[in-house]
């Protein structure tokens, strides 16, 4: 038809005309369930991101703080800051993600693709590729990289946040004031002990914010945090006891383990079990038992059976859950 003269398109314009009528409404159609497919993927997609900014929200809010902490009780560890876009440009600004993450992965179809493999490669990038991650097996084909959907919705939430999100945090201080920093800022403005001490407060909000999730906020066990010798930089009374405090507010056991035998750091602790290392060596396996000395601090057994006193051997409190 291209080729053709024009005598012969007008000549056989009609006859085309009624030919071609059947293949333009199939590709308005085809067109029509590709913008449907998008429209569904947009909204799916849109309604994940509103789902990750309402989980921004629920870490500020569980990141609320115990009372009995001067200025800092009942305040907000956790301050994030954003601007709420509307429906209109989100659901703009994410079929731009989508259309950019389809056109990068034709693109990238295509350069793979041989001679006169354009439309088969395209068909598989669709598809994530036959035998192998991203390609398809023995057609020396290059791999295609596929965009996991965690990589895309970080995409939707950077399209939703274009002038990104402002991230605070309280700085633990002797007297703890209510001053915020940026967490971009953490590096220069705290030290050792305060960097850890609000990791470890993030580390508990984010474990309630877990429970949160699985719907199990009112459980009062959220995890236990094991902390590989944190009192050598964080040794300050009012270090451990912020740490602890807010530990037991969002119902996260801390375990602490030390080299250290600092009285003073130690005193804060409600219990304190020392341990030593030990190994089997034809296991090849190592332990760590308790040191058997510290029973040796408690009196020792009377030598008349019937003592009217008796003998405190051992003792452990339990405190049963409300």
């Amino acid at each position: 038809m291209v080729r053709a003269g024009r005598d012969a398109v007008a000549a056989h314009a009609a006859a085309w005309a009624d030919a071609l009528a059947p293949r333009l409404r199939s590709l308005d159609d085809d067109l029509a369930h590709i913008g449907r497919n998008r429209a569904a993927i947009v909204a799916r997609l849109e309604g994940m991101v509103r789902a990750a900014l309402g989980t921004l929200r629920a870490a500020q809010r569980l990141s609320r703080l115990p009372d009995q902490l001067g200025d800092w009780s009942g305040q907000e560890f956790l301050r994030i800051s954003f601007t709420d876009p509307d429906a209109a440009t989100l659901a703009d600004a994410l079929g731009e993600v989508v259309d950019a993450a389809a056109s990068a992965a034709v693109g990238q179809a295509g350069a793979g693709a041989g001679p006169g493999r354009g439309s088969a490669t395209t068909e598989a990038a669709a598809v994530g590729g036959h035998g192998g991650p991203g390609g398809t097996a023995g057609t020396g084909r290059a791999p295609v990289a596929r965009l996991d959907g965690m990589a895309l919705l970080l995409r939707g939430v950077r399209a939703a946040l274009p002038r990104g999100a402002r991230v605070e945090v309280l700085k633990p201080d002797a007297v703890l004031r209510t001053e915020r920093v940026r967490v971009s800022e953490l590096g220069d403005v705290f030290s050792g002990g305060q960097q850890l001490t609000a990791a470890i407060i993030l580390y508990c909000t984010m474990a309630a914010l877990r429970a949160n999730d699985r719907g199990q906020l009112r459980t009062p066990h959220a995890g236990v945090l094991f902390l590989d010798n944190p009192i050598g930089r964080a040794s300050a009374g009012y270090l451990l006891d912020l740490q602890l405090a807010v530990a037991d507010r969002l119902g996260v056991q801390l375990v602490y383990t030390t080299g250290l035998f600092d009285t003073a750091a130690l005193a804060a602790f409600p219990l304190v079990v020392r341990l030593r290392n030990d190994a089997d060596l034809r296991a090849g396996r190592k332990y760590l038992r308790v040191e058997e000395h510290l029973r040796r601090g408690l009196p020792g057994a009377s030598d008349t059976v019937d003592s009217p006193t008796g003998v405190l051997a051992a003792t452990r409190v339990y405190r049963r859950p409300t």
